[in-house]
């Protein structure tokens, strides 16, 4: 049986599934700020409270045969193992006062393919970190309009080459430290 994976609607990257539970009645609230916080992060939340998982056991057993959700008491070894596929750190779980915690950690940010133009790859050439540029600049060494010189350091921006710094007319690009 196949399992569908949810996706991040603007990456297409896979969203971890989190189930959220505590059989300790009169937690509601710390539980509802866990959910939320771990939403904020991108994981994909399942909290009984919320309805997001069935509590029946008749209609779990159902959704499990379905495919719609694996098997219960699994959950762990399958967090540890999607933090693995992830690239991140192996969750920590701690007990303390009555309290387990459970420490997820983010994984890195995707390698993003950089694909200078010849253009761009001219301007970091010709320019020093440390360095500060105008979007003119840009324009006079690569010889584009400013519209075309405003997206192409858009790009090395994105990419790490730059740091914006002011408003408007005022801003200046200043050439950071990575290598081409």
């Amino acid at each position: 049986m196949s399992k569908k994976k949810q996706t991040l609607p603007q990456t297409g990257e896979r969203r971890l599934k989190i189930l959220v539970s505590s059989a300790v009645y009169g937690y509601e609230e710390m539980l509802e700020s866990i959910y939320a916080l771990l939403e904020t992060y991108g994981y994909e939340v399942m909290i009984s409270h919320k309805g997001t998982i069935p509590v029946d056991p008749d209609v779990a057993r159902v959704f499990y045969l379905r495919g719609l959700m694996e098997q219960l008491g699994m959950g762990t070894q399958t967090l540890i193992a999607e933090c693995r596929e992830l690239g991140a750190k192996v969750p920590v779980w701690t007990a303390q006062q009555n309290t387990v915690s459970l420490t997820i950690y983010r994984a890195p940010e995707p390698q993003v393919e950089v694909q200078l133009s010849e253009r761009q790859s001219a301007f970091l050439a010709a320019t020093k970190p440390g360095h500060a540029y105008k979007t003119s600049d840009y324009a006079e060494i690569t010889g584009v309009v400013a519209h075309q010189a405003q997206r192409e350091i858009g790009e090395l921006l994105e990419w790490g080459f730059f740091e914006r710094h002011g408003k408007g007319p005022a801003t200046v690009y200043a050439r950071t430290e990575k290598a081409t």
